[in-house]
Order: structure tokens, then C-alpha cells, then sequence
């Protein structure tokens, strides 16, 4: 119930006396009792945050992050849905985190090529190619920097593998 009162409310939040009277609600009107077992519900939302939140960023066994998991890397390579995504015209590319991100059309075609093959560098300079196509003459040390941000910003969401 809980979990329903959850989702009827995305994307907005309820706070947990919110969330208690919304699931008591959703309990009576499937005709269970709406008396809330407390411990259980705050099991379950513990269970819900860990396994949401924590669960996917730590390594099997221990507390410490993953390496090289959100490393760009010189090669950089973003799973094939992200590609796929960016490659489609219209469609907006989610991540790991099931944050959509509505790329422009330079950012859309970096990630569309990440496919493990390319340097940085390389990348850099046919950007500044396809800038330089659309009347935009960007210096390609500044270039460099911009990259290497997406870069980061495609680690943060969960896009390179």
C-alpha cells in the first residue's frame, strides 16, 4: 500500500505521516484493515531505500565503490541503449539512474559514438568538425575540456560502462 501511495504521488514526495495516511487509505479501500504494522513499514522502506539508493553503487561484500565505475576512461564506451537513445531522433536517453536527459544535438552525437573505439582527442576534433559545420569555431583545447566534461556528466548518470 505504501508503495502504491508512493507512486500515485511521483513526482512529488510525501513525508512518513503522509505516506502513513495514504497507505492506510489505499489499505481501506481494498478492504484491508488500515491499521499499519510501524516496524514493518519501516523495514520495508529501508529495505525500498537500500535497494534503490545504495544497493546498485556498492561492491558485493563491502561498502567501498566499485572501480572504474563511473571512469571515463581515454576510450570512453556508453552501454548500447545509451548510444541506441542518442542515435533517435526525438527520444531522450536514460541512464542508470532513471534520470532522463534530454541531450542537445552536439551532446546527443558524442554519445551516439562512444562506442569504445575513440580517444578523447578524437572525439574533440570531430566535434569541433561538426561545430565548425554549423558556423560554431571552437578552439580544440576548448574543445578537449568540453568533452572531457560530458564525459563526466555521462559517468554521473550511469551511461559508460
Amino acid at each position: 500500500a505504501a508503495a502504491m501511495a508512493l507512486s500515485a504521488a511521483y513526482p512529488g514526495a510525501l513525508d512518513y505521516a503522509a505516506l502513513r495516511a495514504a497507505a492506510a487509505r489505499r489499505l481501506a479501500q481494498y478492504g484491508a484493515s488500515p491499521e499499519l504494522d510501524e516496524a514493518a513499514l519501516r523495514d520495508a522502506l529501508l529495505q525500498l531505500v537500500l535497494l534503490h539508493g545504495v544497493m546498485p553503487t556498492i561492491a558485493a561484500g563491502s561498502f567501498s565503490v566499485e572501480p572504474g565505475a563511473v571512469e571515463p576512461g581515454e576510450r570512453p564506451c556508453a552501454n548500447a541503449l545509451a548510444r541506441q537513445q542518442a542515435n533517435t531522433p526525438g527520444w531522450v536517453v536514460s541512464g542508470a539512474r532513471h534520470v532522463a536527459m534530454d541531450l542537445d544535438a552536439p551532446g546527443r552525437m558524442l554519445l551516439g559514438r562512444l562506442d569504445g573505439s575513440r580517444t578523447v582527442d578524437e572525439l574533440a576534433a570531430q566535434m569541433q568538425a561538426m561545430l565548425a559545420q554549423s558556423g560554431r569555431d571552437l578552439p580544440l583545447e576548448r574543445l578537449r575540456e568540453l568533452t572531457w566534461q560530458q564525459m563526466w556528466l555521462f559517468a554521473r548518470h550511469g551511461l559508460l560502462v
